[in-house]
């Protein structure tokens, strides 16, 4: 990526990330990256494509730190263990773009502004494993947008508390452990 992009592009997280989507204009995204309006405007003409771009480039950081130390022989629940805590140890060393991709992965706002059509967390998950356990029986018989919901929503709760409530190491260790057995429990048949 060249310089002045990435600079366009970290630039325009960290304000979306601070002040929301409506309330940047390209002008400031511009001013804090350094560079001129113009120029902004030849790599991306409208906020639509740099949110899309910062939506792309976000997913794949979370797909990298997701599965990394991922192996092939790992089970399915040893599998979203290993995404939980990863995905979790990054939201919390990086709040603010975790809060942007939440953001532009499920507000109705830039849904329709990216043309997104649902809670598109589904970069994230093992979708064959998913549907291989749901064929065999050992998890719950859910459509998989649902088990990503599920997912979702009880890591972000996850993420938030941890947040707010600043825990130390261990009991936030315990958290998250004990989260991630809570959505386990909710979908595996025993």
């Amino acid at each position: 990526m060249e310089p002045k992009h990435k600079r366009i592009i970290e630039a325009a997280i960290a304000l979306f990330a601070q002040r929301g989507l409506d309330n940047i204009s390209t002008a400031q995204i511009a001013r804090a990256a350094d560079v001129s309006l113009p120029i902004l405007l030849q790599e991306f003409d409208s906020k639509e494509p740099l949110l899309q771009e910062i939506l792309h480039q976000l997913k794949r950081e979370t797909i990298r730190v997701a599965h990394n130390d991922l192996r092939i022989d790992m089970g399915l629940r040893e599998h979203l263990s290993l995404v939980w805590h990863n995905l979790i140890e990054w939201a919390l060393e990086h709040p603010e773009r975790y809060q942007l991709l939440l953001t532009l992965c499920t507000s109705n706002q830039a849904q329709t502004l990216l043309g997104l059509s649902h809670d598109d967390f589904s970069h994230l998950f093992p979708k064959e494993p998913m549907l291989d356990a749901i064929e065999h029986g050992t998890i719950a018989t859910l459509p998989s947008l649902y088990h990503q919901h599920l997912f979702r929503l009880l890591l972000d709760g996850t993420v938030q508390y941890i947040l707010r409530t600043k825990p130390d190491d261990k009991q936030c260790r315990l958290y998250i452990d004990q989260t991630f057995a809570l959505y386990w429990r909710a979908i595996h048949n025993r």
